[in-house]
């Protein structure tokens, strides 16, 4: 396992104790945080960052110009998004957030206070979302793709 890796199990196993939250042979690991807020910790091979991304909500249905513009602003608000990006994952037509960090910048304090903090700012990114679509439906919002493709 490389170094980077190694860090992150080291990591993940001093905040949960268990073998089932540590990364798999392609670097990433499922945490279910709550009901609706499941997060992929990510490190590629060879890197030295962690990703950590999560599920927002499904593209609505013919989504205008405004709403992507209302996306690219709610990137630049760093009071709310605490440099987590929002990216629509083709695929799946789901919007995603991204927070990522070299490996270097962080402790395992670090890494906990990341883990305890990104909840909060999925559901402030989702409610700004949903304000932005006023029509969607809380069924839309989803925790299930990246779990998915992890566990198929």
């Amino acid at each position: 396992m490389r170094g980077s890796r190694h860090t992150v199990n080291s990591w993940l196993q001093a905040i949960y104790g268990d073998n089932q939250s540590e990364l798999d042979e392609t670097g990433r690991c499922y945490l279910k945080k709550s009901d609706d807020i499941g997060l992929v910790i990510c490190v590629p091979d060879e890197a030295d960052h962690v990703h950590i991304y999560a599920d927002l909500l499904r593209l609505p249905n013919n989504p205008d110009r405004e709403f992507f513009e209302q996306i690219l602003v709610l990137n630049g608000m760093l009071q709310l998004t605490f440099g987590a990006r929002v990216f629509l994952e083709r695929q799946s037509n789901q919007l995603v957030a991204l927070y990522s960090r070299e490996l270097s910048n962080l402790d395992l304090e670090k890494f906990i206070n990341i883990l305890e903090n990104i909840p909060i700012v999925i559901n402030s990114l989702r409610s700004e979302l949903v304000e932005y679509t006023q029509v969607i439906s809380p069924s839309a919002i989803t925790s299930q793709t990246y779990q998915n493709k992890l566990h198929p």
